[in-house]
């Protein structure tokens, strides 16, 4: 779990530190005050030592390139003006992120060029269709060429606009990562993080997590808690489709064609089946959601995150949703309110207990109409 966290000009944020992180965070605040972007630094620098790959193989950082503009915007992951940005978490595990207009930096250039080799490498194998070619374009000097092709690859990234990422654990390199417009991500290495990341652009696809569910034993768990809260008899897989068993409805309903506030609900309730004492970063999860639906999440998320099940880092604009939270006791000790703000260009931000939180509930609902 993530004890505290610093972030330093990772794109519109200065400075952020919380030194003390609980199992529940709650970030709230108007548009363009770094919600989100406090959500994204604590994915990267969390999966950063292992690739960027979510607990269902989402590739987090591909995913934060595309939605924010494609790879003509990566020099925006820095905050304007500064050279690089830093993450970290546990004052052990550091992200640092550079962008280059060109070259390598000095210290890493012979890291980043090997990088580049391995990429060549994985590719140009990926690509030969089998043995026999290989073979045929040895025996024609392809050798030669290739390590021409190689050069002339490390030479045209070294000259073009890239963001550069190396995951530390004190001052030891853990993984390192290379992004070049038209080119694949490159990484040292890639394996899943005991994160989910549920989004902007992050699909959960239900169907797989069902299955896994199923393998899992925990299919079980999810029909005892669909049957008590929402009065759902049965999920069940025909013909590649989850089907709906209704209480008092004969025919099933496809799961495609459930309510959006039943399929936001159902992929909550998976989330906290799925994960054990991992994160779960969570953007305004009242989307969608019925005031019974929204009340009955914030139960079974703060259950869960009070037993060390999971550590919850959410953005929200519902005031519903925050007082939902400030209304279990039990969430006293556990949860932490941080109200982001702008003062003037730059953005600020206040850390709020359990009990100061409920004292300025009113304030709160202030920022979150954008008054």
């Amino acid at each position: 779990m993530i004890k505290n966290l610093k972030i330093e000009n990772f794109r519109c944020i200065p400075y952020f530190e919380l030194e003390n992180v609980k199992p529940i965070n709650i970030f709230v605040g108007r548009n363009n005050t770094g919600k989100s972007s406090i959500l994204e630094a604590v994915a990267l620098a969390y999966t950063s030592p292992t690739g960027f790959l979510d607990v269902f193989g989402n590739d987090l950082l591909k995913v934060f390139i595309e939605r924010r503009g494609g790879f003509d915007n990566i020099d925006y992951f820095i905050r304007v003006g500064e050279k690089e940005a830093n993450i970290e978490i546990n004052k052990e595990i550091k992200l640092r992120i550079l962008y280059k207009e060109k070259d390598f930096p000095s210290e890493h250039e012979k890291t980043f060029k090997e990088l580049v080799l391995k990429h060549i490498d994985e590719n140009r194998i990926s690509l030969l269709q089998n043995v026999i070619t290989y073979w045929l374009q040895k025996r024609e000097g392809a050798e030669e060429k290739s390590d021409r092709e190689k050069i002339e690859t490390i030479e045209k990234i070294s000259k073009s606009k890239k963001l550069l990422l190396i995951a530390y654990k004190n001052d030891d390199i853990l993984s390192y990562y290379l992004i070049v417009k038209k080119y694949p991500i490159m990484k040292s290495n890639e394996m899943v993080s005991n994160i989910i990341f549920e989004g902007e652009n992050i699909v959960l696809n239900l169907k797989e997590i069902y299955n896994s569910l199923v393998s899992r034993g925990e299919i079980i768990n999810l029909i005892k808690i669909l049957k008590e809260k929402l009065y759902i008899e049965d999920l069940r897989v025909a013909n590649g489709e989850i089907y709906v068993f209704q209480e008092g409805v004969k025919k099933p309903v496809p799961l495609s064609l459930m309510g959006d506030g039943f399929l936001a609900l159902l992929k909550k309730i998976v989330i906290n089946l799925y994960i054990d004492k991992g994160i779960v970063i969570l953007e305004e999860p009242e989307n969608h959601m019925h005031p019974g639906y929204l009340e009955f999440m914030v139960k079974e998320l703060s259950e869960s995150a009070r037993e060390g099940k999971m550590q919850l880092f959410i953005s929200t604009h519902s005031l519903e949703l925050i007082e939902n939270f400030l209304e279990i006791d039990e969430n006293r000790s556990f949860l932490q309110i941080i109200r982001m703000f702008r003062d003037g260009e730059d953005i600020e931000y206040e850390i709020m207990g359990f009990d100061e939180a409920k004292e300025s509930v009113e304030e709160l609902g202030e920022d979150l109409r954008g008054i």
